[in-house]
This record gives C-alpha cells, sequence and structure tokens, in this order.
C-alpha cells in the first residue's frame, strides 16, 4: 500500500524526472570532480536541498496547500522583520546593511522578503477589506527592510515582478496600462528619492545601487564582472559536462562560488547541466501560458521571472529560499483549474 501510495503521488511528475536528472549528473560528475577540496560537503548540501524540493513539490496537492505555503513565508518573515528590529540596534540603521548583526547574510534577507511580499499581495488581492490594512502595514514594513538590506538585485526583481504582473494581467486594458505607464515615473522617482536622498538608505543601498550604475556604465570594475568573464573562459574550455561539483571555487582563483546561477551550472556542469536544470523553468513556464487567462497563472508567471533575474546574483541550485517559491509555481502549474 506505502509503495502504491507514493507512485500514485509522482506518477507523471516531471519534477520528480528532473530532481533525479540532477541527482544523478550531480553524482557522476564526481568521476571529473577535483578530491582536492571538501565536494562532499557541497553534494550532500545539493542533494538535500533538491531532496527537499521534490518531497515538498509532490506533498503540494490544491490550491489550499499552497495558500498554506504562502502564509508560511509571511509569517517566517514577520518572525524575522520582528528579530531584527529587536537586535538591531537603533544607532546601527541606516549605517550598515541589516542582517550581518545577527550573523545572516543580508541578501538572504532580501530575498526572503521578496516572497513575503509577494506572499501578502495575493492575499491582499483576494482577501476581505478588514484584512487588508494589516497585509498593506506588512508590505510596507518587508519593503523598508528590503532597502534597509541593501539588496541590490532583491529590490530590482521586486520591482520586475510587479511590472510584469501588472502589464500581462491588464494586458487588454488600455486604461489601466495608460494610468499605468502614467504613474510609473512617479511611483520610480518616489523610489529613488528614498534610495539617494535619504540617508538611511542612501547609506546601505543607495550607493550600492550607484557602483552598480557605473559598472553597466562600464565606467567602473567589478569582481561580478570578472567573475562571469573567468566563469565564461571555464565553460568554454569544459562546455558539455562541466568541470565538476564546485569547479568555479577551485578553478578561478576567486576562492569562492560566481555569485551567479547561470555561470555556477554551466562552469560546473556544462551544457548538459544547463539544460537539465533549467528545463523545470521552461516546463513551468509553457504551462503557466496555457493558463494564463486565470489571474493566478499571471501572479506565478511573475515568481518565475523574479527567480530567473535573481539567479544573474544568487546560486541558487541549492537554495530553499528560491527552490520553494519554485515548487509552489510548478504545483500550481500542473493543478486543474476549477
Amino acid at each position: 500500500m506505502g509503495i502504491n501510495f507514493i507512485m500514485h503521488k509522482i506518477k507523471l511528475q516531471w519534477c520528480i524526472v528532473w530532481s533525479y536528472l540532477f541527482i544523478l549528473l550531480n553524482l557522476v560528475s564526481l568521476f571529473w570532480s577535483s578530491m582536492e577540496y571538501d565536494i562532499f560537503y557541497n553534494l550532500i548540501w545539493i542533494l538535500q536541498a533538491i531532496l527537499i524540493f521534490s518531497l515538498t513539490t509532490i506533498n503540494l496537492n490544491s490550491k489550499d496547500d499552497l495558500e498554506y505555503i504562502m502564509k508560511c513565508f509571511i509569517i517566517g518573515n514577520s518572525v524575522l522583520a520582528i528579530r531584527l528590529i529587536m537586535v538591531t540596534p537603533i544607532q546601527l540603521w541606516g549605517t550598515m546593511r541589516i542582517g550581518s548583526i545577527v550573523g545572516y547574510n543580508p541578501n538572504v534577507i532580501g530575498i526572503q522578503l521578496i516572497f513575503g511580499i509577494i506572499s501578502s499581495m495575493y492575499f491582499l488581492i483576494t482577501n476581505k477589506p478588514r484584512r487588508k490594512i494589516i497585509l498593506i502595514l506588512i508590505n510596507v514594513l518587508f519593503f523598508a527592510l528590503i532597502l534597509f538590506s541593501g539588496s541590490r538585485k532583491s529590490l530590482l526583481a521586486l520591482l520586475i515582478g510587479f511590472l510584469v504582473y501588472f502589464l500581462i494581467r491588464n494586458k487588454e486594458n488600455t486604461k489601466k496600462i495608460f494610468i499605468f505607464l502614467f504613474l510609473l515615473p512617479l511611483i520610480f522617482a518616489g523610489i529613488g528619492y528614498l534610495i539617494f536622498k535619504v540617508d538611511i538608505f542612501y547609506n546601505v543601498i543607495g550607493n550600492r545601487l550607484e557602483t552598480l550604475i557605473d559598472v553597466l556604465k562600464g565606467e567602473a570594475d567589478n569582481i561580478r564582472i570578472s567573475m562571469i568573464k573567468e566563469g565564461i573562459r571555464l565553460f568554454i574550455n569544459k562546455p558539455i559536462f562541466g568541470n565538476g561539483i564546485d569547479a568555479f571555487t577551485r578553478l578561478s582563483g576567486f576562492e569562492t562560488y560566481s555569485h551567479n546561477n547561470y555561470i555556477e551550472i554551466l562552469v560546473n556542469y556544462g551544457l548538459i547541466g544547463f539544460i537539465i536544470y533549467y528545463s523545470i523553468y521552461f516546463y513551468i513556464i509553457v504551462k503557466l501560458l496555457y493558463k494564463i487567462k486565470f489571474k493566478n497563472s499571471v501572479f506565478y508567471i511573475s515568481i518565475v521571472l523574479i527567480l530567473l533575474f535573481l539567479d544573474i546574483g544568487v546560486v541558487s541550485f541549492r537554495d530553499l529560499h528560491i527552490l520553494l517559491p519554485l515548487s509552489s509555481a510548478y504545483t500550481y502549474s500542473v493543478l486543474p483549474e476549477d
């Protein structure tokens, strides 16, 4: 009976096939990975993340389950927000990126808060009016903490996600799009004023955005750009199966990961690994496009695009902060509509 239950749960689930393929690739890549580094620690970390992703996904069977996950994102981020407020001395706010004082990566905080905001926005749209004030206040708090985290990628990903959602959701409503496009410069101007003119925000994220702008204009060097260039060189050397687990850290000379999931996958696992890993994103997007007339489909398309944007600045294939929202998007894409 237990075996039949498991087979019923995993039947025709691409996420299970995908998980097995990516795990198999990691195990096979041990044959050409260097044993000089602690690759087994990284292998266990990867296997753990992929297995949790697959087990979570096969146990999400309804929209109620998805809403439960979103409530967990909201509650978890609320607890995180309270902790940050309680342990961060007042004099440090606006002088340093929050999170480091509690031994937490500020970029991870920013990414987590994105999905807290997205989840609360979902309920803000669908919930009763009496709860909307609470959800709005939660969103304001989470957004402020993203600014204080100094996470550029989190801020940009969130803005891109909202932009995509609104434009696709209202693609046939010319009036709404016209009003939105009229208000958009005002919205960006307001956010820009907070970031670049208010010292407490400028000190933690404004100056970092200025550095990013200078890099994009070619007026400054950046270690991340150097990492990408080195990653491309390493990929070209072994383009099919890559250089093995944790290869960028071992071979690049930077002695750390690439901070870019696309580069990390290409260097470590080559084109084969890149196709396997991103096949699930392609699968989800195609399934969601078939359901585009349903508003929740647009919601999850926005989530997937946010994840793909974040991959420019994070290594996500072993990160549950990324894989759990991906699990939710996959589940919705395969659920039948009422």
